[in-house]
């Protein structure tokens, strides 16, 4: 007779808490509906431009625009090449090819990192992983290569890391003819 009684509380305790998940599973789903109805009434295009696209597309069309608009200040050259520097862009793949199309008065797209590494991009104009192995003992293919840069020292400044990242070229007896003949 216990053993009934205690089974049928149990019971009874099982079926209130199924009652209270379901009734607590139904409210968040009215939450979330409710949600969706706001996010859709709102009509900001955020990173939009001229097409619904992937994340990653619209992210890099975002970070191209910015980059194309700050492109003179953030220029580098190697030998007679010209190029962009980022860092920690991340995402270098999408970004450097995207930023190539749009600004084909460049040749390659370099992103340093805080780890010293260097992802390079180029747009058949330069063989990166030529410059990948002169200056950061590294390679890859002609349009997409990396390295590492060992006396690269991380700063929050970006002309710090700019001056660095030349300096480096330099030291590697890139671009003396050039400086040379200024």
């Amino acid at each position: 007779m216990i053993l009934n009684a205690i089974l049928a509380f149990f019971v009874f305790v099982l079926i209130l808490l199924y009652v209270a998940k379901s009734k607590q599973a139904n409210r968040l789903k009215n939450e979330l509906e409710n949600y969706k109805k706001v996010w859709n009434a709102i009509d900001i295009p955020i990173f939009i431009k001229d097409k619904n696209d992937t994340l990653s597309n619209l992210v890099s069309a975002h970070n191209v625009d910015l980059l194309t608009q700050n492109k003179k200040l953030m220029q580098i050259n190697y030998d007679e090449f010209k190029g962009i520097l980022t860092y920690n862009i991340g995402n270098v793949s999408i970004i450097g090819n995207d930023f190539l199309k749009v600004n084909p008065d460049f040749d390659f797209f370099m992103d340093i990192t805080s780890r010293r590494t260097i992802s390079l991009r180029a747009n058949g104009n330069i063989d990166v992983s030529k410059m990948a192995a002169r200056i950061g003992n590294g390679g890859g293919h002609p349009n997409a290569s990396g390295g590492l840069l060992n006396s690269f020292k991380d700063s929050f400044v970006y002309d710090n890391i700019k001056r660095q990242v030349e300096d480096i070229i330099l030291s590697k007896g890139i671009n003396k003819e050039n400086q040379n003949g200024k």
